[in-house]
């Protein structure tokens, strides 16, 4: 059991998810069936959560981030209840080329230091907003403008990327 709450803004699509102990599997099938062009960036809000894609799992505590990608199967599991953030992205929105995000995948993102440290409460505050229909009426200017700013590269660029090698090293 659970509740969802969704928004998009230009080209963001935001949940908000509280549930009790869940599992979430794309299958091969349905990421194949589907438009896969997409990535997920996923912030815990609360309990923990393990996400696996690509042959590695990442436990996820509160504050923490992960990157998965929608062209490829994963799971997302909470043995007990968890809260979630899901930020849903075009590819384009990641200046990284799709093979160094696939080494990226299921990598824990640590929320305590760095930009993941900056961008939580400041995703957690916009996704609030869109909800709530709150945001301007300028909002996909707006948004568009603050995804375009560079630090997509290093929200899951630098810090990840290192981290991801460090893993494969």
């Amino acid at each position: 059991r659970g509740v969802l709450h969704a928004a998009t803004l230009g080209p963001l699509a935001l949940s908000r998810l509280d549930v009790s102990a869940h599992t979430v599997r794309r299958t091969r099938s349905l990421a194949a069936a589907t438009d896969g062009d997409r990535y997920k960036l996923s912030l815990l809000l609360g309990g923990k959560a393990l996400v696996v894609q690509d042959g590695r799992e990442a436990v996820l505590r509160p504050g923490d981030f992960a990157l998965y990608d929608c062209s490829r199967p994963y799971t997302i599991e909470g043995t007990d209840g968890f809260r979630m953030l899901v930020c849903m992205l075009p590819r384009g929105a990641i200046a990284l080329r799709p093979e160094q995000v696939a080494r990226m995948t299921a990598t824990r993102i640590q929320g305590d230091h760095g930009i993941a440290w900056a961008l939580a409460p400041f995703l957690e505050r916009l996704a609030e907003l869109a909800i709530q229909d709150q945001v301007l009426s300028a909002r996909d200017r707006v948004v568009e403008s603050v995804v375009a700013i560079k630090p997509r590269a290093t929200v899951v660029g630098a810090d990840a990327l290192r981290e991801a090698r460090a893993a494969v090293d």
